[in-house]
C-alpha cells in the first residue's frame, strides 16, 4: 500500500508540474504573439514606404530648395503651396511615427534600419532640420517632430556602427544652396 503522505505529496509535485507547463505555455504564447504583431506592424510600414505616392512624396520633397526659412515661407507655406504643404505633413507625420514606435521598443533597430536603407529618415532631417528648428522657435514648441529628429539620430548611429559615414554622400545635390 502507498503511505498516505507519499501520495499527497507525488499529487502537489504533479500540479505543480501542471501549472508549471501551463505557466511554460502561456509565455511562449505570449512571445510568439507578440513577435507576430511586431512582424505584422513592419510588413504595413514597409507596404506604405512602396508605393508610388511614398516615393514620389520622397522625392520631391528632398528634390525643393530653399536658402533659409524665409524663402521657405513664400515657396512653401501651407498659405502658398499646399500641395507640398501636405506631402511634407504626410512624410514627416509617418517618419515621427516610426521614431516614436522605436523609441517605445515597438519595432527593433535593425528591422527600422533595413526598412529604411540606413537613410531615409536621415536624408529627409537634413534637409528640412532648419525648417524645423525654426518651426520649434517660431511656434514655442519644442518638441515638434521629436520623434523624427529621434529616427534620424538613431538611423545615424546605425550606420555608423556599421562602419559607414552617420550621413550620406550629397550625391544628388540635395542638401547644396
Amino acid at each position: 500500500m502507498i503511505d498516505p503522505v507519499t501520495l499527497q505529496m507525488t499529487r502537489d509535485v504533479v500540479a505543480i508540474f501542471g501549472v508549471l507547463a501551463g505557466l511554460s505555455y502561456y509565455i511562449l504564447t505570449i512571445r510568439n504573439a507578440n513577435k507576430a504583431r511586431r512582424t505584422q506592424t513592419l510588413m504595413q510600414l514597409r507596404e506604405n514606404l512602396l508605393t508610388k505616392e511614398w516615393l514620389n512624396d520622397y522625392t520631391e520633397l528632398l528634390e525643393a530648395e530653399y536658402t533659409d526659412y524665409d524663402d521657405f515661407l513664400r515657396k512653401y507655406d501651407s498659405s502658398v503651396n499646399r500641395d507640398n504643404y501636405t506631402k511634407r505633413y504626410r512624410l514627416w507625420t509617418y517618419l515621427d511615427g516610426i521614431g516614436y514606435h522605436l523609441h517605445r521598443g515597438l519595432i527593433d533597430r535593425d528591422s527600422v534600419y533595413h526598412l529604411l536603407q540606413g537613410l531615409g529618415a536621415s536624408m529627409q532631417w537634413r534637409k528640412w532640420r532648419p525648417v524645423i528648428e525654426e518651426q520649434r522657435k517660431r511656434y514655442d514648441n519644442p518638441d515638434w517632430w521629436m520623434w523624427f529628429e529621434y529616427l534620424a539620430g538613431e538611423e545615424s548611429k546605425m550606420r555608423v556602427e556599421r562602419g559607414l559615414p552617420p550621413e550620406t554622400t550629397d550625391a544628388d545635390g540635395y542638401f547644396s544652396s
